[in-house]
């Protein structure tokens, strides 16, 4: 929690320094004089910032060899899940830093606007959670909603494509307006193709269903029988819930039931019923509330 916590608020400081100071110190426009191209610059920055995020792990790490010596135990597959998933995070975050600072003309705005990203996936994810609908579909492709997989001990092939996807994508946004000299036009075109190009990549990855689950116990799976009967069906499965978002069964059923079924039936449809103004303690009843509709082949189960 604390790591995540430094990657959010943090290090976006960190990673603005790189690019904002040798903006208002000048440097900036002597290292582009120099015969270094801009991906270049951004790529040494980058560098230099996988090396402050290493040394950000060096003082949780420090900890298992203490756990282990004292008899404790890490299954170390569900341990390196983790480790790879705030790694992508912390890139995710100095990716969107990286670009603040590359739009602005000081470090303070620059600082304003990686914080206003980061924080809005905090926003996302906790509105969410008060209401259903395309929000709550959102709040799936957060940053903070592709961590947690991780957390949970799920590698989830896809969610850390589309975050490799992402950093990249930001760091050839900032190398394209990192230039001084070159027209705005210009910077908007080739920025308008790279939005493009790594949004078509970013979908043609959540094609690659692959999900691996680290954990020992395999929480995050069925039984290997109903796993295996589950991946047999090819017909679409659709669901109906009736529950409003902040209802904590609806957390338990993505965590318990749909969340798996997501991952091994083919093709599943999930749909969130609009039931605002309604529940357990509403003033206004509704006789469906709390309902859970399965429908496969014109079978249907509640």
């Amino acid at each position: 929690g604390a790591f995540y916590l430094a990657s959010t608020l943090l290090l976006p400081f960190v990673a603005i320094r790189a690019i904002a100071q040798d903006k208002e110190s000048g440097a900036l426009k002597l290292l582009l004089q120099m015969p270094i191209t801009p991906v270049w610059l951004v790529t040494i920055k980058v560098i230099a910032m996988m090396i402050g995020v290493t040394a950000l792990f060096l003082p949780p790490l420090s900890f298992v060899p203490i756990w282990l010596y004292l008899g404790g135990h890490v299954h170390m597959p569900e341990l390196l899940n983790l480790l790879a998933g705030h790694a992508l995070y912390a890139l995710d975050v100095a990716g969107i830093a990286f670009l603040a600072a590359a739009l602005s003309e000081s470090l303070s705005t620059a600082a304003i606007l990686a914080l206003t990203f980061t924080l809005a996936f905090w926003v996302m994810d906790f509105a969410a959670t008060a209401s259903g609908g395309l929000l709550h579909r959102l709040s799936f492709y957060s940053l903070t909603a592709a961590l947690r997989q991780f957390e949970q001990g799920l590698f989830n092939l896809p969610a850390a494509l589309a975050m490799m996807l992402g950093a990249v994508g930001l760091f050839a946004l900032t190398a394209t307006w990192l230039p001084t000299g070159t027209a705005v036009r210009e910077k908007l075109l080739i920025s308008f193709l790279i939005v493009l190009f790594f949004s078509v990549l970013a979908f043609a990855s959540s094609y690659g269903r692959v999900y691996i689950d680290v954990t020992e116990n395999r929480r995050n799976s069925f039984n290997p029988a109903d796993d295996a009967a589950l991946r047999k069906m090819r017909s679409p499965l659709f669901v109906w819930i009736y529950l409003s978002p902040e209802d904590s069964r609806l957390k338990e059923i993505e965590a318990n039931v749909l969340g798996k079924l997501r991952r091994t039936v083919p093709h599943v449809e999930v749909r969130y019923e609009d039931t605002s103004g309604h529940g357990l303690l509403s003033s206004v009843p509704d006789e469906r509330y709390g309902l859970v509709i399965y429908e496969y082949e014109g079978k249907r189960a509640e």
